[in-house]
């Protein structure tokens, strides 16, 4: 019987020990409590990180995407403006032959005003006509019209045309959704 005593005195002293390292139930529960809502707090956080990281890369891209469609609109201008003053100067370069198809045999030369034409000077075949430049004149205003986009949150500036105004509605509301609250975040970022 002592012995079990013993045994038992000792499973009494382990037990006392266990429920002293335990604590008070109730500091236990409110140190648990405390602990869950950290835990909520934190993944509260992660949750929001995640979210802005995730709307930070689809604004990235969306105005990875505006920039390309800038630069697309850029190089049609470009190439607008190149066609037209192709077309300019070869309607300059055409002029006096297209003053001479005018000139008769006795009457004045309206430059110079002499009634004889002995050289009158040749239209070559590939000179454009006054209507091939005023068309190309037109289209650039309206080959996307884009002249530029400026770093002070989405401002853009376009051309006059009935397309310029589409592509500056397009434009300013792409840029609107990819900058968002935050236009110079981007721009600081090295997006434009």
């Amino acid at each position: 019987r002592q012995a079990q005593l013993n045994t038992l005195d000792e499973e009494l002293a382990r037990t006392e020990t266990e429920l002293a390292a335990l604590g008070d139930p109730e500091t236990q529960n409110a140190l648990l409590t405390a602990q869950k809502q950290q835990l909520a707090q934190r993944e509260a956080a992660l949750a929001a990180l995640s979210d802005s990281l995730t709307e930070d890369q689809r604004r990235t891209h969306a105005a990875k995407q505006a920039q390309e469609r800038y630069r697309t609109a850029a190089e049609a201008q470009d190439a607008a403006h190149a066609q037209r003053d192709t077309l300019e100067r070869g309607f300059l370069d055409a002029q006096a032959g297209l003053l001479a198809q005018a000139l008769a045999e006795g009457a004045p030369c309206p430059v110079c005003g002499s009634v004889h034409h002995p050289a009158k000077a040749q239209l070559p075949h590939t000179a454009p006509t006054q209507a091939q430049v005023d068309a190309a004149k037109t289209s650039t205003g309206y080959a996307l019209g884009v002249t530029s986009v400026n770093n002070d949150g989405f401002s853009v500036t376009f051309a006059d045309g009935a397309l310029a105004e589409r592509t500056a509605c397009t434009a300013r509301s792409v840029l609107a959704d990819a900058l968002g609250s935050d236009p110079h975040g981007l721009l600081y970022r090295g997006c434009f």
